[in-house]
């Protein structure tokens, strides 16, 4: 059974209605509709509140392989079968990802909307997760974005998954360590105009859905944690160069959003079958050893280094554009201020 399906049964195996478990859970009654029709999942808080509303477990709540037999004690989960398979640690950096990570994927900062150089950062950035992945046989990933070198990626030889972006590996998980992983859009709304954005005639129009949260629920030992990714398609890289529209740049946003949720869905399916993988684990079908986490910090390091240089050289680019920029402004003004006096001394002997 599902999450959606074991909620749903055991509100009504308890004579509830979806109002009443709303009210008990201090929910919207549409939070329970959307938690039963698996369009969203609850938060940590409410999952421990519905284990204590029904006396069950937390893994009997997310382990889909158990079913209603294990609520009258024919099956205990994974907790009742000795392992052969040592607890696997999770890996997080705790570096959260920036909403604006395709813009600096692009070579852009909220200082400068410029681009650095004519160097395709992106595309060097890509290349970079690329060979770090082939080092570490990881042959499996997939781009979240079109235009940011985010990765989800899947090592299928050691069962580890995880996050790569801002230039490194920043969250692996064993996948017997998964739980669940759920999405949806923020629900942003921007107003633009000529005044405030600078493209087009001037017309207001307003954005919605600009941007995305992604949760990825994991046990970490005895605690359960939420992995959450931020996403913003608002991207000023793609405005500055292509300088689009009004009408133009609300079609690049909901295609942005497309993209962004398409892959987003294809992280979801594939997490829920790494699940599955996960459960073979737990009850020793798969044998499984500690992966070679020296291995990633090491790679880390080398990594870290790299991006941190690369923002440096990011910042001296704003300083330099900074500087010409007033250069510039003062050079105008001096020939602006020489041809009024020209102008001036004109009318004066004319």
């Amino acid at each position: 059974m599902t999450l959606e399906e074991k909620i749903s049964y055991l509100r009504k195996k308890e004579g509830l209605s979806q109002e009443e478990f709303a009210e008990k859970l201090s929910v919207s009654r549409q939070s329970v509709y959307k938690w039963e029709t698996g369009e969203s999942i609850p938060s940590v808080d409410k999952l421990k509140n519905i284990v204590e509303i029904f006396n069950v477990s937390f893994d009997f709540l997310m382990d889909d392989s158990l079913g209603k037999e294990s609520l009258n004690g024919q099956a205990d989960g994974a907790e009742s079968t000795k392992r052969r398979n040592k607890p696997r640690t999770v890996y997080y950096t705790k570096f959260r990802l920036c909403s604006g990570q395709a813009d600096l994927d692009n070579g852009y900062t909220d200082k400068s909307k410029t681009k650095r150089s004519s160097e395709n950062y992106l595309r060097d950035n890509i290349e970079k997760a690329e060979k770090e992945f082939k080092k570490l046989n990881i042959t499996e990933y997939i781009q979240v974005e079109s235009n940011s070198a985010t990765f989800f990626f899947y090592d299928k030889n050691n069962y580890v998954c995880g996050f790569f972006y801002a230039g490194m590996f920043q969250f692996i998980c064993p996948v017997e360590n998964l739980l669940g992983f759920t999405y949806n859009g923020g629900g942003q709304v921007i107003t633009n105009s000529k005044a405030t954005v600078g493209f087009g005639g001037g017309n207001v129009s307003t954005f919605t859905n600009t941007c995305a949260e992604a949760i990825l629920l994991y046990k970490d030992g005895d605690a359960v944690e939420e992995f959450h990714l931020n996403f913003s398609v608002n991207y000023w890289s793609q405005f500055y160069e292509l300088k689009p529209k009004v009408e133009e740049q609300n079609f690049l946003w909901a295609a942005n959003m497309e993209d962004l949720k398409r892959n987003l869905s294809r992280i979801q399916v594939r997490i829920s079958s790494l699940i599955q993988i996960g459960q073979d684990i737990k009850y020793e079908k798969i044998e499984v050893e500690q992966y070679d986490l020296e291995a990633i910090k090491e790679a880390n390091v080398g990594l870290k280094s790299e991006y941190d240089k690369y923002l440096e050289d990011v910042e001296e680019g704003v300083k330099n554009d900074n500087f010409q920029s007033a250069i510039l402004k003062a050079c105008l003004w001096l020939v602006g201020t020489v041809l009024a006096i020209i102008a001036i001394t004109s009318i004066i002997k004319g």
